[in-house]
């Protein structure tokens, strides 16, 4: 087996290949159901610390690993065969016919009206970080071939410091868009905690960081270029736009428009002046965490949190910009300290063939892991994880100061699986508490039914967004969202079959969550929502369950399909996941 990193799924980077031990390596090209157990399990161990796409490869062993990079003669534009591409948990997979890599919006158009034409499947592709694989194309249907359109090869970034403007290709990262920023003084409005999504993808799922007056990603922008499968581009903005009703509703829709309202190539950003933060790390209790709350969201650029289950403990983390030029960037926690040893403890207890100073050199998210994967469905297991967790952010508390960068990103852990539910609290006038009171019946449900819950649950909050389908939609400029993730680790040395195991768990835990998401009229985030088991004898009623959530919390499904209908009549643009939620026959 044979892993390639393709230097176009990159940005201006080269990576070698490498070669797997050979107990891992399968004999031949097979579907990935056939696989060996362990071959997924390196590709996922390469691909987690990474957060990227890889491109996977498999030779005969000794022969030369060579390029599949070819030249498509009718329409000249780079593409491959023959690729397996996993998303970042691996969790998701497809095999496409055609791997298409344009350098334009010119060739973007080519492709576009090339599949068009043969009525084939393409579906625009970023670094796959999406949970739940909505940049794959994952069809099965033998008479309409699917293909990938892949844009990291539309990586430029061009900053208009006076206008606070920052105009970029579709395949350009979130850290590669920052990092160019700095040069400039300028950041990002907001940013999720992740920085290797594409900026296309990252906006067209309505992504998030955290904050009350700052809303999703897609807010910031100003200014966008689409392509259509009519071969057809259009460049449009907010201004142009103020006067044409169809075009701002089509400006509007097409902010979040899930990759099936055309392949966005190029948009133009609103950024901010660079800052520095002042984080502050505190802990709270389950029985206190809401006495200053709205103090919190009032008071802080930033505002999350980590509950912790099985346990009465809640991380707080705030932040605000520091404008005091003398104020030291290192933390108050005292130095020398280790606050990973409550974990440290543990893992010697389990797993006596580590030493102290083995377990010592390991980050906190890798102990961790390392804790989940000695027992991942055991909840009594899980338990003492979470009650080590919790010790180790006690141990964490205090102060530091940084640009936004470093404190807004932070290390998420290893593969894994992820659900996230956002819905409205009204004002912050009012003070609902409608967001904390969510999570402790949420708390209290994984007791009653004693699911493996790791940690962290996390919460954020943002603003509102005016883009129609995003989770966060609102007509009231004062209306605010919380953000609320559960998560179940999937540790690499896991054999196929126990990951599977973990899965099942997980759709339990989140089905369990269907009422809870009803009484608050929550909605499911676009890069994470799931398509109901399709082995399960409820598929149906859950399928109608989920479509029914989508309307009630106000999604245009309607016009969204009109949309579709308008823009890609041969409905090239589309996965199984689009075509299910947003089953045309619907409307």
């Amino acid at each position: 087996l044979k892993i390639t990193k393709k230097k176009l799924f990159f940005n201006k980077c080269t990576f070698t290949s490498f070669r797997t031990p050979a107990c891992f390596q399968p004999s031949s090209l097979k579907p990935k159901e056939q696989q060996t157990q362990n071959s997924n399990r390196v590709i996922a161990f390469c691909v987690a610390t990474m957060c990227i796409l890889v491109s996977v490869n498999r030779f005969a062993e000794g022969e030369e690993n060579k390029s599949n990079i070819d030249i498509d003669d009718e329409i000249g534009v780079e593409d491959e065969r023959n690729q397996t591409i996993l998303n970042w948990s691996s969790t998701h997979s497809c095999h496409p016919e055609i791997i298409y890599y344009p350098k334009s919006s010119q060739e973007v158009s080519r492709v576009l009206s090339k599949c068009s034409k043969n009525g084939t499947r393409v579906r625009p592709i970023g670094t796959a970080l999406s949970p739940n694989g909505i940049g794959l194309s994952n069809f099965n249907d033998n008479a309409k071939c699917s293909n990938l359109i892949s844009l990291s090869a539309l990586d430029y970034v061009e900053v208009d410091p006076r206008r606070l403007l920052v105009t970029v290709g579709a395949g350009a990262t979130v850290s590669s868009v920052l990092k160019e920023l700095q040069k400039h003084g300028l950041t990002l409005q907001n940013f999720s905690s992740i920085q290797e999504q594409q900026i296309a993808g990252w906006t067209q799922v309505a992504a998030h960081g955290t904050g009350c007056s700052l809303p999703t990603v897609d807010e910031m922008i100003q200014r966008m270029t689409v392509v259509y499968p009519s071969g057809g581009l259009l460049t449009f903005s907010k201004q142009d736009s103020s006067g044409n009703n169809f075009n701002q509703r089509l400006f509007d829709m097409t902010r979040v428009g899930l990759g099936s309202l055309g392949v966005v190539s190029e948009l133009t950003l609103s950024c901010s002046p660079a800052m520095r933060l002042r984080e502050t790390l505190s802990i709270e209790s389950t029985a206190t965490v809401a006495h200053k709350h709205y103090d919190r969201l009032t008071n802080y650029r930033h505002v999350r949190y980590m509950w912790m289950p099985f346990t009465s403990t809640v991380a707080v983390v705030v932040s605000n910009p520091c404008h005091d030029p003398t104020d030291s960037e290192l933390s108050t926690v005292p130095e020398g300290s280790l606050p990973t040893k409550p974990l440290i403890d543990l893992l010697l207890t389990i797993k006596p063939e580590f030493n102290f100073q083995q377990a010592s050199s390991l980050s906190f998210s890798q102990l961790r892991d390392l804790l989940i994967d000695y027992s991942p469905l055991n909840v009594d297991h899980i338990r003492r994880v979470n009650q080590a967790e919790a010790a180790f952010w006690q141990q964490s508390t205090g102060s530091r100061t940084a640009d936004s960068t470093e404190i807004l990103g932070f290390d998420c852990g290893g593969e894994q699986l992820v659900y996230e539910v956002c819905f409205s609290i009204g004002s912050l006038k009012e003070q609902s508490h409608k967001d904390t009171a969510f999570v402790k019946e949420l708390l209290q449900l994984i007791e009653d039914n004693n699911i493996p819950a790791a940690c962290p649950i996390e919460q954020r909050w943002t603003a509102r967004s005016t883009a129609p389908m995003s989770p966060a939609y609102s007509n009231d400029p004062e209306e605010v969202f919380t953000w609320v993730g559960v998560i179940m680790y999937l540790p690499s040395t896991q054999t196929d079959l126990q990951r599977l195991q973990i899965k099942r768990k997980f759709d339990e835990y989140t089905t369990l969550m269907a009422p809870l998401l009803k009484k608050y009229n929550a909605t499911v985030h676009w890069a994470k929502i799931e398509l109901p088991a399709d082995d399960s004898p409820t598929y149906k009623d859950n399928l109608k369950e989920m479509k029914e959530r989508l309307k009630t919390r106000g999604v245009p499904v309607d016009e969204f399909n009109r949309w579709r209908r308008l823009l890609d009549p041969n409905g090239i643009l589309s996965n199984q996941l689009i075509d299910t939620l947003f089953d045309r026959r619907d409307t």
